[in-house]
């Protein structure tokens, strides 16, 4: 191959791999919604051969949450639950706990509540109130005891607020998982072994994630009642929907709301009243009947607002304006009566004439000639050429051009055409030698006939 090909197959492989990437990066979902997300994982014995998989599922799902709001915690349980990251939003010490993560060395026993209860243990901790997800994956089935203990413990998360999910591998009991989760929709079995753990991130993403991404409108008027639109993803992935609850706080002031109308990807909420210009209103939704709420960094501003008198007058004035020149332009095409007077009559025929002899007519033959009539014929004189003084040439003085020269010409050129168009219509005006009435056209036939009988 010459240098040439091998130059135009690199350049080729390049463009379709920038292109297959960021194809790749345009596809890939990720979650807005500020979370307190907590990792509940299953590091027993039996995990000890797959726990990078466990790894890498874990990494992958906290990439996918991009808001700078959210906070991850890492717990593992096996005999008994440790933390391997504290709940933080710090993402230099996320990226360390997962380093801390991918040296875990799974053995013991699976005690999955012990897991939930450190994650519990650390909700109880936060001073303010904040929507939590806890994901917890296990590989196994759990004791009778234990799953009795597992479930107790996924109740009193979901008093902090938190929604629970269950992640099975392998040989997992499902209905065991369905207890412990908020509902059979957020259990996610994973048949195919820890290798498919990867294949269900996108599932996890689009159950787990409740996201604001537009609040409408933006501003209102003050004084003045309205309702508000919030739309996102997630809505009702809450146990009930009866647990969506708007929140609005004003100047400190918090106002819950129940919605009108909630879908997945939308809800409508009635707001209060904002009294005066530039107050501004946080809007909060919680889908646990305020239990925890799920924060956005939309505000609504209160502005004045005009109730549109003033524009419809002045609409109003310039067609009213508007009319009356289209008025007086084609007045004289739709409503004037042109009554000109009357043909004047034929004048009476000539008195027919009698020829006598030699060609002349009886009266002129009894004329007598004149006697010594002399006609004289008076010659035309020449009258003498004037020479006509040579003209000096014109000359002609160039106008300086002016800043404003091709604007006045373009206004000339407008005003000329209009002038003309204007010319056109008046013509048919009628002039001062016209009668012009504005009577019927009764009148005018009546007056027309008259003149026929004449």
């Amino acid at each position: 191959m010459t240098k040439e090909t091998l130059w135009t197959v690199a350049i080729t492989a390049t463009f379709f791999f920038c292109l297959c990437f960021s194809t790749l990066k345009a596809e890939t979902p990720s979650c807005h919604g500020a979370y307190d997300l907590y990792f509940v994982l299953d590091r027993s014995g039996s995990v000890s051969t797959d726990w990078d998989q466990i790894y890498d599922f874990v990494k992958n799902l906290t990439e996918r949450f991009v808001s700078p709001n959210m906070r991850v915690s890492f717990i593992v349980f096996s005999s008994k639950a440790e933390i391997v990251l504290k709940l933080t939003g710090d993402r230099a010490k996320i990226n360390e706990g997962l380093k801390y993560l991918n040296a875990v060395k799974p053995a013991g026993e699976t005690y999955m509540h012990e897991g939930i209860k450190q994650a519990t243990a650390q909700m109880k901790e936060q001073l303010k109130k904040s929507s939590s997800i806890i994901v917890a994956l296990t590989d196994g089935k759990l004791e009778p005891y234990i799953h009795k203990l597992t479930k107790d413990e996924a109740d009193e998360a979901r008093t902090f607020g938190a929604r629970v999910y269950c992640v099975g591998v392998k040989d997992f009991d499902e209905e065991q998982l369905a207890d412990v989760a908020d509902t059979r929709e957020q259990v996610f079995p994973v048949k195919g072994g820890f290798q498919a753990l990867k294949g269900i991130v996108n599932s996890i993403l689009k159950q787990s994630c409740t996201e604001i991404l537009t609040v409408e409108p933006s501003s209102v008027c003050v004084n003045q009642s309205f309702d508000i639109v919030l739309r996102g993803n997630g809505f009702t992935l809450g146990r009930q929907t009866e647990g969506v609850v708007c929140s609005f706080i004003v100047d400190g002031a918090t106002n819950k709301v129940k919605p009108s109308k909630v879908k997945n990807d939308y809800v409508l909420c009635p707001a209060p009243v904002l009294y005066s210009v530039g107050q501004q209103m946080e809007v909060l939704i919680s889908l646990n009947s305020g239990t925890s709420y799920i924060s956005s960094t939309f505000t609504i501003t209160a502005s004045t607002c005009s109730d549109g008198t003033v524009v419809a007058i002045v609409f109003l004035v310039l067609f009213a304006l508007l009319a009356l020149a289209l008025m007086w332009w084609f007045w004289p095409l739709c409503c004037t009566i042109v009554i000109k007077d009357p043909p004047p009559q034929r004048p009476p025929p000539p008195p027919p004439v009698r020829w006598g002899e030699k060609g002349s007519t009886e009266e002129g033959a009894r004329l007598e000639k004149a006697k010594n009539a002399v006609v004289s014929i008076q010659e035309e004189t020449e009258e003498p050429m004037i020479k006509k003084s040579p003209t000096s040439p014109h000359t002609y003085h160039q106008s300086e051009s002016k800043w404003y020269t091709p604007i006045r010409g373009r206004l000339q050129a407008l005003w000329a055409l209009l002038r003309r168009q204007y010319d056109r219509v008046s013509l048919m005006r009628p002039t001062t030698a016209d009668k012009v009435s504005h009577r019927r056209t009764q009148i005018v036939d009546s007056h027309l006939k008259k003149n026929d009988r004449r």
